[in-house]
């Protein structure tokens, strides 16, 4: 441990950066991690040539520095080469499917043909590992209260009707609609597929996409659900790409990710739609 003021910070036997801080003691060299980036509040500050470097705390490949001071895992869907790496896979989690990754999956992973569409839930069982809603980040949120969903087609819908839309990708996404409204707490039948408990329909898909999307939430002809367009940045077409969900009959949750259904809540509307992203 070097110690300066009253601070310190932690020498490694190996190298693991150039160019790194050398310190000799009896006999033995030790090393200081050096890095080129905004330098912390108090850090050490050295200057080679003319190019400013700050000393800090060396994670090994699988886990990053957060904060600049506590090496985390490194985290589904990215990887971790060593000290402040931190990268986004190449395929999302497809192309790394470990929650501790430590190198970039550049070659073409066995779920490629998974990419770019809404995935089953074998696929999903197959290729993405397990994970909590915790480590997913919320995108947006919409609702709509006491909606008429046979007021439009699909296929000819106005922009008026989007519960949402946007742009998306690359990245891994999930994707999750519930409706509670009329017609539905009637029919006990209908255990809702996120929580198995409530008198409702909702459905939640998984989706990776290695390129930017457009997407809408629409609400139409007995269809609450997300489409996404992937041939353009911008949601065009209702017909390119949607979650194979149908009429409002069936409960889907084809994710393997807990705590959905604490996030994924009722508030503010008998129809919600939530999309999250893999932070």
């Amino acid at each position: 441990m070097l110690h300066f003021g009253d601070r310190s910070v932690p020498l490694n036997s190996t190298r693991n950066t150039s160019p790194a801080l050398a310190v000799s003691i009896a006999d033995e060299k030790w090393y200081g991690a050096m890095y080129s980036s905004a330098a912390p509040t108090g850090a050490l500050r050295l200057r080679v040539g003319a190019k400013d470097y700050w000393v800090g705390k060396w994670c090994e490949p699988g886990q990053y520095l957060m904060n600049n001071s506590e090496c985390v895992n490194c985290g589904m869907g990215h990887y971790c080469t060593g000290g402040l790496h931190r990268a986004v896979c190449t395929y999302g989690a497809i192309g790394c499917p470990e929650v501790n990754f430590s190198r970039n999956a550049n070659a073409q992973p066995d779920g490629l043909g998974n990419v770019n569409k809404f995935m089953t839930l074998s696929a999903v069982e197959k290729f993405i590992p397990k994970s909590d809603i915790s480590v997913w980040r919320r995108v947006k949120s919409c609702a709509k209260i006491n909606q008429n969903i046979n007021s439009s087609n699909i296929d000819d819908f106005s922009v008026d009707e989007m519960c949402m839309g946007g742009t998306i990708g690359p990245g891994t996404y999930l994707f999750v609609a519930r409706y509670k409204g009329p017609g539905i707490s009637d029919k006990p039948n209908l255990i809702d597929a996120l929580d198995g408990r409530s008198a409702s329909v909702s459905y939640a898909y998984m989706a990776v996409f290695d390129q930017p999307v457009g997407y809408a939430g629409i609400l139409g002809n007995n269809i609450v659900q997300f489409f996404i367009d992937t041939a353009h940045e911008k949601y065009v077409s209702a017909t390119t790409s949607y979650a194979p969900v149908g009429q409002w009959n069936t409960n889907t949750n084809n994710t393997n990710v807990t705590g959905l259904a604490d996030e994924a809540t009722y508030e503010g509307g008998d129809i919600i739609m939530h999309l999250f992203e893999l932070k």
